[in-house]
């Protein structure tokens, strides 16, 4: 909310939560925009941020704050074997 106080414009990723993200982008329409993905999905993840460089012409920072959690393996180290064994 602090983002949008200061007239920052957001994508905000969902996959299977649509009714909330549209509760909250109808808080600030004009700023923020919704990407819909399964990020478990090999390439989704790529698409998503394509997608909201296309909306915003650019990124000027990513924060993730929310999804599941792969183990105890780190992101950066995960392979699609690693997403597909944590269902």
């Amino acid at each position: 909310m602090a983002l949008l106080l200061q007239g920052v414009k957001v994508v905000v990723h969902y996959n299977s939560s649509y009714a909330e993200s549209a509760k909250l982008k109808a808080l600030a329409p004009e700023q923020i925009s919704l990407v819909r993905g399964d990020l478990t999905a090999p390439g989704v993840a790529e698409r998503v941020v394509d997608e909201a460089v296309a909306l915003m012409g650019g990124l000027d920072g990513l924060i993730n704050n929310a999804g599941a959690m792969l183990g105890r393996v780190k992101t950066t180290e995960a392979s699609t074997y690693a997403i597909e064994n944590t269902k």
